[in-house]
């Protein structure tokens, strides 16, 4: 069936692009082929990180490699560190894609090759003049606040570990767009999906109570952006908000809790001749629950009830990132970023205080321009899992390290 959609959607574009047309249609595509060594250390297998099992990607936010002990997902082991060869196209980021326009609309179709969800950019929107509507699939507009901060070779999306996927960075939402006077910059606001973790409430501790649960969402997920330009500095302001409810059913008894998340955070970027710096800082609650905070994705700590005290308990999170960038010539640059996550929550004993995790990682690119279209990123990058500190438990989750080259041509 998969085959099929993609053979009928291309189909349709060759049936489109044959026949007279109002609109302006341009098509494009991207191939990355990865070929690194990734090596991992016990310890992540073990560890009460929440990226574990989720994997991590590479400094273009592509591929999720899924890490287990020996490489293999059904087989995890803690016995020993693990090296695995990454050799092949990633299907994650590479694409083709029409861009459409229009007078005043315009569209995008961008599909990937890749299950699951194929479309990566599917949009139609509309210029009233004074704003713009757009319908579709898009990116959230607080994922800009990685758009030159972490995500240096452009695209808006979190640069490193752990993407959340298309769900989270490119939802389907109603956006709306609104120019700021004299070209300061723009204002964002969008309706989007709410993507309520279903039980995740139970994650690291007991459900809530009751022998039949259900989620309820009557809110969809909103996110806001400010963007300013200030030459030669430019800066976002942005936030996020979902709430919805797990209800818990004991006999003929329901209750009602709420699972509220939301992140706000301020993103900042400036350019001086050949150099470029960015920073970004962000704060939430129940950043996993929200999937997604500071313009990166987020793998948290969820909310989660606690018998002990008969509630909801929500995970604090704050987050920052660092980036440089240094462009030697049209054909070589560097670029060097640094990035970190914090995570805090009630620990199940109450004497226990705190519960507290934190995940760090450093990158760096050496992109190099072989010819027009052609680019080759030379890339270190250096996950630090830290420890985690679980009812006064202290845990080493050991670190992983990728080196190698990821491959790019664009057509």
């Amino acid at each position: 069936m998969k085959k099929l959609l993609v053979l009928a959607v291309a189909a349709a574009l060759l049936i489109g692009f044959s026949v007279p047309a109002m609109a302006d249609v341009q098509l494009y595509g991207r191939v990355y082929f990865n070929t690194y060594i990734l090596n991992v250390d016990k310890e992540t297998v073990n560890g009460t990180n929440p990226s574990h099992g989720i994997g991590y990607a590479n400094a273009l936010g592509g591929a999720n490699i899924t890490i287990a002990g020996d490489g293999n997902p059904g087989q995890p082991s803690a016995l020993f560190d693990d090296t695995d060869l990454i050799w092949g196209m990633d299907q994650t980021i590479s694409r083709f894609g029409a861009r459409f326009s229009s007078g005043a609309m315009s569209g995008l179709v961008e599909m990937r090759p890749w299950g699951g969800s194929q479309a990566r950019h599917w949009y139609g929107a509309y210029d009233f003049g004074s704003f713009e509507l757009l319908l579709g699939k898009w990116w959230d507009p607080v994922y800009f606040a990685s758009e030159g901060v972490m995500a240096l070779f452009g695209g808006g999306y979190a640069y490193g570990a752990n993407p959340t996927g298309d769900a989270v960075a490119r939802p389907a939402q109603l956006r709306l767009k609104v120019p700021l006077p004299n070209k300061l910059g723009e204002w964002y606001f969008s309706m989007q999906e709410c993507y309520a973790v279903t039980g995740a409430v139970a994650a690291g501790g007991a459900g809530i109570p009751g022998t039949t649960t259900e989620t309820d969402i009557s809110l969809p997920k909103l996110a806001t952006t400010l963007r300013l330009n200030f030459a030669p500095t430019s800066w976002l302001l942005y936030g996020n908000y979902q709430t919805y409810n797990e209800v818990g059913r004991t006999g003929t008894t329901d209750r009602d809790f709420d699972i509220t998340a939301w992140s706000v955070g301020l993103s900042g970027a400036a350019t001086f001749g050949p150099f470029r710096l960015g920073g970004n800082i962000w704060t939430g609650e129940n950043p996993s629950n929200l999937l997604g905070a500071g313009g990166l994705a987020v793998y948290g700590w969820n909310a989660r009830y606690l018998a002990s005290n008969d509630s909801i308990n929500d995970t604090d999170a704050w987050g920052f990132q660092l980036s440089g960038k240094f462009k030697f010539n049209d054909m070589i640059s560097l670029e060097i970023a640094y990035q970190g996550t914090q995570l805090e929550r009630p620990a199940t004993t109450s004497a226990f205080g705190k519960d507290k995790n934190d995940y760090y990682q450093f990158d760096v690119v050496l992109p190099i321009v072989l010819a027009k279209g052609f680019i080759l990123y030379p890339t270190v990058q250096y996950f630090d899992e830290s420890d985690s500190t679980v009812n006064n438990v202290t845990t080493d989750e050991g670190s992983a390290i990728a080196y190698g080259f990821v491959w790019e041509i664009n057509f």
